[in-house]
């Protein structure tokens, strides 16, 4: 299944990218750089098929069977790893402003239809907190951002998980 130009365009830049920055911390660890990759080499790689899955089911082809949430996942440790850490992620300020981005929302968008998530308001009104502490929640990774046109949402399930396990943690101090 051939994916648009745009998104072929956006994967090829990730994996010059990915490459440049090999070069970068290679020599910093003792090792030479990587000599240059050809473009047809670099698109055959596991990145490269991981983003390519992204990229089509964001386009609205079936994964087949599966969740897209491991590769998305995977896809984000490797990109944008934690610091000195080996699992987990954490996304740059604005991500869902990228190219990347928008096609890895868009993905998160379709894998959780929008009957399932809330807004900012409706987390808002159902926690009793402010909207400052859902983006912050947003921002430290305390439930997962799905930005569907730049409305940012969040996965209904994760946020009754955390109310739950919020008053869970008030009660036990009162006792």
């Amino acid at each position: 299944m051939p994916i648009t130009p745009n998104h072929q365009q956006l994967i090829d830049d990730v994996l010059q990218l990915v490459l440049a920055r090999v070069n970068e911390l290679a020599p910093a660890i003792g090792y030479s750089a990587l000599s240059p990759l050809p473009l047809d080499q670099m698109r055959t790689s596991p990145l490269a098929k991981e983003l390519r899955i992204i990229a089509r089911y964001s386009e609205g082809y079936d994964l087949g069977s599966g969740s897209i949430l491991p590769t998305i996942q995977h896809v984000a440790r490797l990109l944008y790893p934690k610091p000195m850490s080996t699992s987990g992620y954490h996304l740059p300020p604005n991500f869902h402003q990228t190219p990347l981005g928008e096609m890895v929302n868009d993905a998160l968008a379709r894998h959780f239809p929008r009957e399932h998530r809330m807004t900012v308001g409706e987390v808002t009104k159902q926690m009793a907190v402010t909207r400052q502490t859902v983006h912050d929640w947003a921002d430290d990774g305390t439930l997962m951002p799905v930005y569907e046109r730049g409305t940012l949402t969040f996965q209904r399930k994760q946020v009754e998980d955390l109310q739950r396990r919020r008053a869970a943690r008030k009660k036990s101090r009162l006792v």
